[in-house]
C-alpha cells in the first residue's frame, strides 16, 4: 500500500529509508475502594455517582491508588519508496507496557511488501473499525479480537481493491 511521505516521515541520512516514530503517552490513575479485583482492574458498578456520606468516609479513610502508564504505546514505521529491490517495503513495530510487571509487550511487528505481509499483526478477519472507542484498559473492550503471527498474500483485483 502506498505511503504518504509528507505525513510526518523523515528521511534517514538522505538515503532510501524514511522513518516515522509515533505513539502516545497515557497516565491512568486507579483508585480502589478496598476490595480490588486485580492490581489494575476495578468494578465500575462500585463507583458512586452521587456524593454520599459513605463516599465522604471513603475519601477520609484513604484509598489504594496506583498510577499506570501501561496503555502508553510507542511505534516505529519505516518505508522504502524509491525503485530498489524492495521498492514499496514497509516495516512497522508497535509496543505497549501490558507485559509482565509493566514490561514492554510487542503488539505489532511486520514487514509489508507490495503483495505480502509477514509478521505479527491483526488477523485478516478483524474489523478494527468495529472496535469500541473507550479508555477501558481492563474489560472486554480492551481485549477485542486477536493478533497473530502469519503470512498474508495480497492479490489486487482491480482499481483500489485487494483480496
Amino acid at each position: 500500500m502506498p505511503v504518504d511521505l509528507n505525513d510526518d516521515y523523515f528521511r534517514l541520512l538522505k538515503g532510501n529509508l524514511w522513518l516515522k516514530p509515533g505513539g502516545f503517552v497515557e497516565l491512568d490513575l486507579y483508585l480502589d475502594q478496598g476490595d480490588p479485583v486485580g492490581l489494575f482492574a476495578f468494578t465500575p458498578s462500585q463507583i458512586g455517582t452521587v456524593p454520599s456520606e459513605e463516599g465522604r468516609r471513603f475519601l477520609e479513610l484513604g484509598t489504594d491508588s496506583r498510577l499506570s502508564f501501561r496503555r502508553t504505546r510507542l511505534s516505529l514505521d519505516a518505508y522504502t519508496p524509491r525503485p530498489a529491490v524492495w521498492q514499496g517495503t514497509r516495516f512497522y513495530m508497535e509496543a505497549d507496557f501490558f507485559g509482565k510487571d509493566g514490561a514492554p509487550r510487542l503488539r505489532h511487528a511486520y514487514v509489508e511488501l507490495p503483495y505480502l505481509v509477514l509478521g505479527r499483526t491483526n488477523s485478516a478477519f478483524r474489523d478494527t473499525d468495529a472496535e469500541p472507542e473507550t479508555v477501558d484498559a481492563n474489560g472486554p473492550n480492551a481485549r477485542f479480537g486477536s493478533r497473530q503471527q502469519g503470512v498474508r498474500v495480497i492479490v489486487p483485483i482491480g482499481g483500489d481493491y485487494r483480496f
